[in-house]
């Protein structure tokens, strides 16, 4: 006997070899490969059921002694045109100040433009650059809110049932939680309750 609608949480250990690359979440079509310029990531999974102009989530550096520092983000979107996207950071929940980015502690770590690395009409990685993304550190067992929002509706995001567990990725280092859809652009308190970022996360322990 099975239920169906049950989402399995634990750690996937895994390791990046020369001849084959492992990681957590589902796997990755060779479309949407995170590129490997920072020492770890951790990937969500790439329904794209739906989409907007960004999303609100929390993320959680679950270490018991060991600082982990985001780097970048890489995030779903759709089509082949530049698309200007931002990302946003506070210290505590994403959700506990969803109205705008002028109070709040929100803090921009990114401002740039996207261009989404794929063929006419599929959903593919839009990556932020390193070297322009002001990194975030995070100390053991803390949690972060953070806000990527778009100029236009071509974010990807998926749904998540309510009431059901909101952890959308897991490793060793970070836990990623479902939040809300952002409806608007800028972030104007119009959100859609119980929706989950679709992307990758790099980053580093410290």
């Amino acid at each position: 006997n099975v239920r169906s609608g049950r989402r399995f949480v634990g750690i996937v250990d895994y390791r990046v070899e020369e001849s084959a690359i492992s990681s957590v979440g589902s796997t990755i079509q060779a479309s949407v490969m995170p590129d490997m310029t920072s020492s770890k990531f951790l990937t969500t999974s790439f329904e794209g059921a739906l989409g907007a102009y960004g999303a609100l989530f929390d993320v959680t550096n679950v270490r018991d002694s060991q600082k982990v520092m985001i780097t970048k983000l890489d995030v779903h979107a759709i089509g082949e045109d530049s698309l200007r996207c931002e990302v946003w950071y506070r210290r505590g929940s994403s959700l506990d100040y969803p109205w705008n980015t002028n109070g709040g502690g929100w803090i921009m770590v990114a401002n740039e433009n996207l261009v989404p690395e794929a063929e006419s009409g599929k959903s593919l990685l839009a990556r932020f650059s390193q070297d322009k993304f002001t990194r975030i550190e995070m100390d053991p067992g803390e949690l972060v809110g953070l806000l990527v929002q778009c100029e236009e509706e071509r974010f990807r995001y998926s749904i998540v049932s309510s009431g059901s567990d909101k952890i959308v990725a897991i490793d060793g280092s970070l836990m990623i939680e479902a939040g809300y859809g952002v409806t608007l652009y800028p972030l104007s308190a119009r959100v859609q309750f119980d929706r989950a970022f679709e992307g990758v996360i790099h980053y580093s322990e410290v």
